[in-house]
């Protein structure tokens, strides 16, 4: 049997975020949810059975979430190596993401080596590709991040735990400024490990 929800929103972008960010997770643990915008009650289009996201112009759009104990797509072991999303990122943090922020001056104290500020700018993007932990982004409108260059798979992803770990956690007690900003540090590129986890789907039952 399936148990079935509806969530309304007042317009089309939040439905269509709810979407993106909500099919295909076990979030309730009962299966993956199978999210579809559909027409709102009187707006002359009914939900269709199919399990492809039916996106219609009429606002306001309304989001319907289908669980089910089966799972609602072929999570065969040959059609999940085809359809899943598998990160390619082989460092801690993306390439593109590296260049932008150290053109713009956006690296954190302890993504920068020694001597940093006296290095030119391409010696400077080499230095930190050992350094740089990628950092938490939301996903909206515009900004796509379940591209696989831009997510790192799950060994690169332990790797960047251990190295905040040994790096930043084991360091000597802070205080003041120095704690406040080892916290926020901390806070944004662990959050950004759990979404590249989510987006591979290793939700491990709410664990990540």
């Amino acid at each position: 049997s399936k148990a079935e929800g509806l969530v309304v929103f007042e317009d089309s972008k939040s439905a269509e975020l709810a979407v993106k960010e909500f099919h295909g997770l076990d979030i309730f643990g009962h299966g993956p949810l199978t999210c579809r915008i559909v027409a709102a009650a009187g707006g002359g289009s009914s939900p269709t059975k199919q399990k492809e996201v039916v996106v219609t112009t009429k606002t306001p759009k309304t989001v319907r979430f289908n669980l089910s104990p089966e799972p609602t797509t072929d999570l065969s072991k040959d059609n999940f190596k085809a359809t899943a999303l598998i990160g390619e990122c082989n460092q801690m943090c993306p390439e593109a993401e590296i260049k932008e922020r150290v053109r713009f001056k956006e690296l954190d104290a302890w993504e920068k080596p020694t001597h940093f500020d006296s290095l030119d700018l391409t010696a400077q993007i080499n230095a930190v590709r050992a350094t740089a932990v990628k950092k938490y982004k939301r996903s909206d409108a515009g900004s796509v991040q379940n591209i696989p260059a831009l997510v790192r798979p799950p060994k690169i992803l332990e790797a960047t735990l251990n190295h905040l770990i040994q790096k930043v956690m084991s360091q000597q007690p802070l205080v003041g400024d120095q704690s406040v900003e080892s916290y926020l540090f901390l806070w944004d590129r662990l959050r950004a490990i759990r979404k590249d986890f989510i987006l591979q789907n290793f939700t491990t039952g709410g664990l990540v």
